[in-house]
């Protein structure tokens, strides 16, 4: 009669199977797990372990990864961030495509959104995926904000540098936590590092911008619209007098335009939020507008003002003769919208106009400038001295009485 043999307690001979396995090659310990992947391919994942009990947790954790993610996470062992950024280049940053008025791939602003790619890839591109963590987020937010961004040079030549400012962090951070959440959708990481942490992206931190034109700066801004520069007059008194951004001015055209009701019909797919809204025209834009429609043939179908993209160099020729250096473009905005309060709109109607969707964000739009902090005052001054009066009036019956 044999004797049963006692199964070996040696893990070095354990017996591999489908599930995986644990072994030992020239010196190192690995975790092992083999299976049929979806596409029906055999998939063998190897990892190395410090020791056998960490083989062990290792295997565990691949299988638990395999039964809740699928057979893709094991590719993610592999997977660096370079790889990543290509596949994510090809498939996500690409332009918009629109059925029926709706935009169902790509992005509009596909170009700017991919302008910061390179910076992300020179620094997580030979990182595997799995090995980013929430401290390394906060490593580049860091490393990002400590380097200096060119802004031209003086009057020997010589660089001059700013702060870079923390929106631009933002953004970046923006487009990394973008593809973090695509690669976890795809199964190939576990856990974005940015879920459940909070901190790395806060707007809280971000300067504000409350620029609003005054009248003297309008009437500077439009006057030097003269010689070279007489086509931004135009567009900037339709930013000034409608608050549209300057996507859906530029792509703008006289098929959208109803002069005699004096309407603009802004596009689905010509604005941020994907819902069509109608603004109203001044008198004075009117006019011009007018002027540009008798200048264009009948069968003219392009954008209205000629423009296709950016009047950057134009723009920032303008205020420089101007003066007006700390001035942006999307300050038009900011203008027409702090206007429309001012003029008693109720702020539900503005945001209709503005085609804003959150109030948080509409109420960034509303600034005060020394018109409105003079007409609180007044108002605050009346208001006092009406109730003083009333109290005083008060004080005059009691003695009476």
């Amino acid at each position: 009669m044999t004797r049963k043999r006692r199964p070996t307690l040696d893990w070095r001979k354990e017996r591999r199977n489908r599930e995986g396995s644990v072994y030992e090659y020239k010196g190192k310990i690995y975790a092992r797990v083999q299976l049929i992947g979806e596409d029906g391919k055999r998939k063998d994942k190897k990892v190395v372990a410090r020791n056998r009990k960490h083989a062990r947790e290792l295997v565990t954790t691949l299988k638990g990864e395999v039964k809740t993610h699928g057979d893709a996470v094991l590719d993610s062992y592999r997977m660096t961030f370079g790889e990543l950024a290509k596949i994510y280049e090809t498939v996500k940053l690409v332009p918009a495509r629109y059925e029926d008025g709706r935009k169902i791939a790509g992005l509009r602003s596909w170009r700017y959104t991919k302008s910061f790619l390179p910076t992300l890839v020179n620094h997580f591109g030979r990182r595997q995926l799995r090995s980013i963590k929430h401290s390394d987020l906060e490593a580049f937010r860091l490393e990002r904000l400590g380097t200096p961004v060119r802004c031209g040079t003086d009057e020997d030549d010589n660089p001059i540098y700013r702060p870079r400012r923390v929106a631009s962090v933002h953004r970046e951070l923006g487009l990394l936590r973008a593809m973090l959440r695509y690669a976890e959708r795809e199964g190939w990481i576990v856990k974005s590092p940015f879920d459940g942490n909070s901190g790395v992206i806060s707007t809280a931190h971000e300067t504000k911008r409350d620029r609003i034109l005054t009248r003297e700066e309008e009437k500077r801004l439009l006057d030097g619209c003269a010689g070279r520069r007489k086509h931004l007059r135009p567009i900037l008194m339709a930013a000034l007098d409608t608050g549209m951004r300057r996507g859906e001015l530029f792509k703008l055209t006289w098929e959208d335009v109803d002069l005699n009701m004096k309407l603009i019909h802004v596009r689905a797919t010509n604005t941020k939020t994907q819902t069509e809204r109608t603004v109203g025209i001044t008198d004075r834009l009117h006019a011009e507008l007018e002027r540009m429609r008798a200048q264009h043939p009948d069968n003219y179908a392009g954008p209205i003002f000629g423009v296709l993209d950016n009047v950057k160099t134009a723009f920032t020729g303008l205020r420089s003769d101007t003066k007006l250096h700390d001035f942006r473009f999307h300050d038009l905005r900011h203008t027409a919208i702090t206007r429309m309060i001012q003029c008693g709109l109720p702020a539900a109607e503005v945001m209709k106009i503005s085609g804003h969707t959150q109030y948080s964000t509409f109420s960034r739009y509303v600034n005060v400038n020394q018109e409105s902090a003079r007409r609180g005052a007044e108002l605050l001054t009346a208001y006092l001295s009406a109730t003083a009066k009333v109290a005083e009036n008060i004080q005059e019956s009691k003695a009476v009485n």
